[in-house]
């Protein structure tokens, strides 16, 4: 693996330990309310600030398509596991009575 590369992977790194603790910021601060908007909201958040700089590290050569996918994926992961964290449990009714 180039040099270049090499540094491209390291960044890339950082950016999950970023969202990591974003996720960590959404289960922390969710108020039970919409669980829904909270993943939504991270969704977009990754893609307003992390693609657009994902995308230069492309077009400059300091990561490859495999990269690319491979991160777009785990990103992706980190949102439908926040979704389903914080998915009310479907198994008791409001009353609390057990519905399945």
């Amino acid at each position: 693996m180039s040099d270049k590369l090499e540094m491209g992977k390291k960044e890339l790194l950082t950016l999950k330990v970023m969202i990591r603790n974003w996720v960590k910021s959404y289960k922390k601060d969710y108020d039970g309310t919409d669980w829904s908007f909270s993943a939504d909201d991270l969704q977009e958040e990754i893609m307003q600030q992390v693609y657009p700089y994902v995308d230069r590290m492309y077009t400059t050569g300091y990561i490859d398509n495999v990269m690319v996918s491979e991160f777009s994926n785990w990103c992706t992961e980190q949102v439908e596991r926040l979704r389903e964290d914080l998915k009310p449990n479907h198994w008791f009714s409001i009353n609390g009575v057990a519905s399945w």
